[in-house]
């Protein structure tokens, strides 16, 4: 577990080793495929971490499994940002020990993102994956309007389950409105890197002005590109159930 640069975390925790595959248009320029490139590559690293990196069998790491209870002081961890949790070469007990080390942990709250809801819609009504306890959040990645039409209304039948829900319209790259019931929280950011894509700020202001209808918290994270976010976009909302103690409800920069 390590410190993050993304903004509304404050760690990142990745227990599994592996190599993610492009499943949409919002992979195209994804970091951790280049990441997963150098990083197999990389002789210091252990052969069988290697190995997962390059696209082999994924790899539970004891020692990160570890780190979230050794960790005391609260925090907002990320989870397997370097890959996706519920790709289907995990297995459904991998899955249930990663879920089990953050039910067990229950001084932090966990951020989870996945490509891949039909997945745990297929698992949890399997009951292979039981329903978490509420300092545990599932959001989806969406890049554009089929993405939302199609797993806006899976996250509500979560929702309505009894996850906690989110979503991360990161890399937005058209307008895109979402169906209701909105997630719990909406996360909207332009694409990083020297290949982004633009993103226009009218499209962000759209989705921020659903959300305020909506009384959902909206948070801005980047435009694309390295492009400063307009004063009006400067939003910075936290959920009450994802805040740190003594983290304020919103930030406006």
């Amino acid at each position: 577990m390590q410190k993050t640069d993304i903004s509304y975390g404050t760690d990142s925790w990745n227990p599994v080793a592996m190599m993610c595959s492009p499943i949409s248009d919002g992979c195209a320029n994804c970091w951790h495929l280049a990441m997963c490139h150098r990083l197999a590559a990389n002789p210091v690293i252990d052969m069988r971490r290697r190995a997962a990196y390059g696209g082999g069998i994924p790899l539970l790491l004891d020692d990160e499994l570890q780190a979230p209870a050794k960790r005391k002081k609260p925090a907002r961890i990320l989870v397997q940002f370097m890959g996706d949790l519920w790709h289907m070469r995990i297995t459904p007990s991998e899955i249930r020990v990663v879920l089990e080390a953050m039910e067990g942990s229950t001084q932090h709250r966990f951020l989870m993102l996945t490509k891949r809801l039909w997945r745990v819609l297929d698992l949890f009504g399997e009951e292979v994956i039981h329903l978490p306890p509420k300092h545990i959040w599932l959001g989806c990645s969406i890049c554009n309007q089929a993405e939302a039409d199609r797993d806006i209304p899976r996250l509500a039948e979560l929702a309505t389950a009894g996850w906690n829900t989110w979503v991360s319209l990161e890399p937005l790259l058209e307008p895109v409105v979402l169906p209701a019931p909105l997630p719990q929280w909406v996360v909207v950011g332009g694409e990083s890197g020297a290949k982004a894509r633009p993103m226009h700020p009218d499209w962000a202001r759209a989705i921020r002005d659903q959300c305020e209808a909506a009384g959902v918290p909206f948070y801005m994270k980047q435009m694309a590109v390295r492009a400063p976010i307009p004063p009006d976009l400067q939003i910075h909302e936290i959920p009450e159930a994802l805040r740190l103690p003594g983290e304020q409800e919103v930030s406006h920069e």
